[in-house]
């Protein structure tokens, strides 16, 4: 039996701060893109990075919110 390997704290903070505001900022939405096209459309060429962000802010700009009032 091998000993755990000591997980360096500071690298560890390191990982969650960049992961958090990878989220936050919305960073991390083109590799969920790629992970989702590749399980569900694998025959099909993925966009790159700036078209996708291009075809996700024209959906946002292109549809006015919807209120009740």
């Amino acid at each position: 039996m091998t000993a755990p390997t000591p997980v360096d704290p500071v690298r560890e903070l390191w990982r969650a701060a960049r992961w958090y505001v990878r989220e936050v900022t919305g960073g991390s939405a083109y590799d969920r893109y790629l992970a989702r096209h590749g399980r569900d459309d694998p025959g099909t060429p993925a966009l790159d990075e700036r078209a996708f962000w291009r075809q996700r802010i024209d959906g946002r700009e292109g549809e006015p919110p919807q209120r009740c009032c």
